[in-house]
């Protein structure tokens, strides 16, 4: 199990009993970020994810999904949850550091964050 996978483990094993959707910004499938090809960044399928699922919460990880956030939605993200309206909904959303290094209490305390925002 990647370092990564073990984190969101444990987030969504935190975050219980609140129902979390993990999902790429990107969709095609590679090991890392970094071997993508420009062809190969399109946020179509995450974009039809927002529109169609309306999440309640999204908790960013990595600098590219929050920089592509905040310019596609005209914001700024902290570690903190803050509303942002998406499709005239709103949503908290919040932009951590990559969890391929978290530690286990750090995706613990983000899984508690998920858990604890208003329904």
């Amino acid at each position: 199990m990647s370092p990564t996978r073990r984190a969101i483990e444990w987030l969504v094993k935190a975050a219980a009993p609140v129902k979390i959707l993990e999902t790429n910004l990107f969709s095609t499938p590679t090991r890392r970020a970094a071997a993508l090809r420009k062809e190969d960044r399109q946020t179509r399928a995450f974009e039809f994810l927002l529109a169609e699922i309306r999440p309640h919460a999204l908790l960013f990880h990595g600098r590219p999904a929050r920089i592509w956030f905040e310019h596609r939605f005209g914001c700024s993200l902290t570690p903190c949850f803050s509303r942002v309206t998406i499709g005239g909904q709103t949503c908290m959303v919040a932009s951590v550091p990559h969890l391929f290094n978290a530690s286990q209490a750090r995706a613990v305390r983000h899984g508690k964050a998920i858990r604890s925002l208003p329904a």
